[in-house]
């Protein structure tokens, strides 16, 4: 089962800096974004609620499609507004 570490960053902070997940082999970025709606629901919403969200893994910008392995480690950055 493999272990995966999920960090947060920009207004996901306010809910969480990161947390250390175990999901089944194949499992992808969505499935992620699934146990943190299950384990953190406050924070999930405001992931599925702000527009831009990127998703890194490993330091290369992925899909929600993207099958994660063993030790990747998963970055979630909420959208950055200004004026």
């Amino acid at each position: 089962m493999p272990s995966i570490k999920v960090e947060f960053y920009g207004a996901f902070r306010d809910y969480a800096r990161e947390v250390m997940l175990s999901l089944p082999e194949g499992a992808t970025v969505e499935a992620v974004v699934a146990e943190i709606a299950r384990k953190l629901p406050e924070l999930h919403w405001k992931i599925v609620s702000t527009e831009t969200t990127i998703v890194v893994v490993n330091g290369q910008r992925v899909e929600k499609c993207r099958v994660l392995e063993d030790g990747d480690v998963v970055k979630f950055f909420s959208s950055v507004l200004g004026g």
